[in-house]
């Protein structure tokens, strides 16, 4: 019997890998945007907007165009408060306020979008650790990273 060649060997995983690769879809609407601009031409295809570093004093209300967002990156912003609208984000899992300084306290529409699976609030020592347990505690089961 015969020994197949090297020959054979490189067409055979060769067939394999493109077949491989031509099994995978690649959901190119699961783009992570890192500017508004660009977010809000097509808003139901961002899922994972990050906006941090960006000087922004205040969250557009026009965030609640955002429907499929699941990850909402707003840390080392300017931000004191967040909008209402912010509610109507019912896919959102993960909100980063981390490093948001100017903010004296969780945003009242925070604590009612109990359909979260995660804050972060890392970086805001104006709020003692004794604040942030205390609001892991109410949030719960949300998991608050601080």
């Amino acid at each position: 019997m015969k020994k197949p060649g090297l020959l054979s060997l490189i067409l055979v995983l060769t067939f394999f890998a493109i077949h491989a690769y031509s099994q995978v879809s690649v959901d190119v609407s699961k783009k992570k945007y890192s500017s508004w601009e660009e977010a809000i031409k097509n808003p139901e295809s961002v899922t994972h907007l990050d906006l941090s570093l960006q000087q922004l004093k205040e969250l557009p209300k026009e965030i609640a165009l955002f429907k499929n967002l699941e990850v909402l990156d707003l840390s080392f912003n300017h931000l004191t408060d967040l909008p209402a609208e912010l509610n109507e984000l019912k896919k959102l899992k993960i909100l980063d306020l981390s490093g948001c300084r100017r903010m004296r306290q969780l945003p009242a529409v925070v604590k009612e979008m109990n359909w979260l699976e995660e804050i972060r609030i890392i970086d805001i020592p104006e709020w003692s650790d004794a604040k942030k347990a205390a609001l892991a505690k109410e949030l719960a089961p949300v998991k608050v990273v601080y």
